[in-house]
């Protein structure tokens, strides 16, 4: 009978510690994903960025070419 109660005590070990290698595992795939979702949603925001930027050295080109033609026009 002992035998079977150890038997038993020995696999819930077992299981316990392979539950606890399996939520590791889990937490470190999470830890990842979160870091690559951060990392994409920088790269985002830096295109956006620069988009914007050159949009608005665009904006300001077309600004001073118009103000250059009215001064011409004077």
């Amino acid at each position: 009978m002992y035998t079977t109660v150890w038997r038993y005590s020995e696999k819930q070990e077992e299981l316990q510690l392979i539950q606890d290698k399996l939520i590791a595992q889990m937490r470190e795939k999470k830890s990842d994903e979160d870091a690559r979702i951060q990392s994409a949603i920088e790269e985002r925001e830096a295109v956006k960025a620069a988009e914007e930027a050159e949009k608005e050295e665009k904006r300001a080109k077309m600004l001073e070419s118009i103000k250059q033609h009215r001064i011409e026009q004077v």
